[in-house]
């Protein structure tokens, strides 16, 4: 059976009440990194007059109707609608699904505890990094409600950072505030009242490879680059924006690294997937994590413990050869299991030759949909039933 390891940011009952489409359609991406930020929570939560103005000058309403049809005809929805009408015993068609999953959902917790025996979990792993306005009640009111599923907490780099990014210091001054903050992550109480099992990084789509950095005046002269231009990054090219931060970047990874090494703590890595428009996607390739993998100093491989996000997809081969040849390189299934269905046994089959039982991982990027903790186990458990 392969071992199974859920990670996912914390579900409240306000981010249940979201319409059942906005869930799929944006389940992962910040509203700062769109093309127009803040523009579609704005036509979303608007009133009349607000969502007319917006519609007619970015056409909102229509991508949205694009999108949501092209969603309710994947093989995904269907799937997701057949399992949920199992699960709350009703028909199995998307309108019948939605109405017993808000029926539910009037108690919320009760319905987010019940998915959870359903399916075995014993064991989750939050993902604090993205909390969209939760804190540390809410997380604890989670942790509350899926008992006697453990849960354990990993922060993400880019949190830490955009604690500091905006404060006009010295880089002296941020390193030390930077440094910190992370040993209050790692080894107090300083995730939401919890130490973290492990840190995150999604620095591979902003700059594709990743070469660590030592060199402390490098990352200086790119702090002082963010300083001139901090104010202007949200409306720079996606590019350009990256690489004013790209060696900064480089560097507080390397040293957040070198504190997992430390510790024998995993470093996530967001690799494959896509999320556009934000990210860039060439840049999401397995491959580019070799040095990271790695981590040479001093010609000796360290080799901390390292797990690529999302199987890599779809460069799927890729990271499973990776993981292939380092011994403490991992494989994560996500995304592909439970979203992607085109080949999908297939794709499982190529993992397999490759990467040992040992080595599995599944995440969960489910943040805003609950009902999604059934299905990952059952696209995960029906691979694992053929082997």
């Amino acid at each position: 059976m392969i071992p199974i390891v859920i990670s996912l940011p914390i579900v409240t009952p306000s981010l249940a009440q979201r319409d059942f489409w906005n869930e799929s359609l944006w389940r992962d991406i910040p509203s700062q990194r769109t093309s127009h930020p803040g523009v579609y929570e704005r036509w979303l939560n608007g009133d009349e007059a607000t969502m007319y103005d917006l519609n007619k000058k970015y056409d909102i309403q229509s991508k949205v109707d694009d999108m949501t049809y092209h969603l309710s005809q994947s093989i995904f929805i269907k799937f997701l609608t057949k399992e949920l009408a199992q699960f709350f015993n009703c028909e199995s068609s998307l309108e019948a699904v939605i109405e017993a999953r808000n029926e539910r959902g009037k108690n919320y917790w009760s319905y987010v505890n019940s998915l959870f025996p359903d399916v075995n979990y014993e064991n989750i792993i939050h993902d604090t990094g993205y909390m969209d306005g939760a804190g540390e009640a809410e997380i604890e009111a989670f942790e509350k409600a899926i008992e006697p599923c453990r849960s354990h907490r990993i922060a993400r780099i880019e949190a830490i950072q955009d604690e500091f990014f905006s404060l006009d210091i010295t880089f002296d001054e941020f390193e030390a505030k930077y440094t910190a903050r992370l040993l209050e992550i790692m080894d107090g109480e300083g995730n939401y009242g919890k130490k973290s099992v492990g840190m995150k990084s999604y620095l591979l789509p902003d700059i594709g490879l990743i070469r660590p950095l030592y060199d402390r005046s490098v990352a200086a002269n790119s702090w002082d680059e963010l300083r001139k231009s901090y104010a202007e990054r949200l409306r720079m090219d996606r590019e350009d924006a990256a690489n004013i931060t790209k060696d900064l970047c480089r560097y507080t990874f390397t040293l957040t690294l070198e504190e997992c090494l430390k510790r024998d703590l995993p470093m996530q890595i967001h690799t494959g997937d896509g999320e556009a428009p934000y990210v860039i996607l060439p840049n999401q390739d397995a491959f580019f994590l070799e040095e990271v993998v790695r981590f040479d100093k001093d010609n000796m491989m360290r080799m901390p413990k390292i797990v690529p996000l999302h199987a890599g997809y779809p460069s799927v081969g890729k990271a499973g050869w990776l993981s292939h040849l380092y011994p403490n390189c991992y494989f994560e299934l996500s995304i592909m299991t439970p979203f992607v269905h085109q080949s999908l046994y297939e794709r499982y089959k190529q993992v397999l030759e490759a990467v040992p039982l040992s080595k599995f991982f599944l995440r969960a990027t489910i943040f805003t949909f609950p009902s999604c903790f059934g299905s990952l186990e059952g696209g995960a458990s029906a691979i694992c039933r053929k082997h």
